[in-house]
């Protein structure tokens, strides 16, 4: 017997599911040709001049390690990135952004920036606070 419509709607996972649809719409408006929400938020979660571990990028992420190696492929495939081994520490990979990576993160952080004061000005505070506790206790449930 399928769900009914009513039921489906008020289904937290639905919701939240939704929820990622219509920001990823809002993203592929603003993003560069090409570039996924992953690949904007790893090309800015490293510095534009430093070399980022992969261990701290795992922990801004919040990906696992397979995942994260096939972005880092993917982006280094592309040329946005370089990675090397840490010459301190040889069992730490480092992450270091090319010229078009830098570029294209300078894009990236202007269309976060841009689609966060867009949402900010449609969601109210409270509910920007209560999205934000949402996500937090399903990362402790994960």
């Amino acid at each position: 017997m399928p769900i009914d419509q009513p039921e489906f709607c008020d289904l937290v996972c639905f919701n939240l599911y939704q929820g990622w649809r219509r920001i990823q719409a809002i993203y592929r408006q603003a993003f560069p040709e090409g570039v996924t929400p992953p690949r904007a938020y790893l090309l800015c979660a490293c510095g534009p001049g430093e070399a980022t571990t992969v261990t701290s990028l795992l922990a801004v992420m919040g990906l696992d390690a397979a995942a994260m190696s096939g972005l880092l492929g993917r982006l280094e495939a592309d040329r946005l990135l370089t990675r090397s081994v840490n010459p301190h520490d040889r069992r730490e990979v480092l992450v270091t952004l090319t010229g078009a990576g830098v570029r294209l993160r300078e894009q990236c952080l202007t269309a976060l920036r841009g689609a966060d004061q867009m949402l900010r000005e449609q969601i109210d505070d409270r509910d920007a606070e209560g999205l934000k506790t949402v996500v937090d206790q399903l990362g402790r449930i994960t």
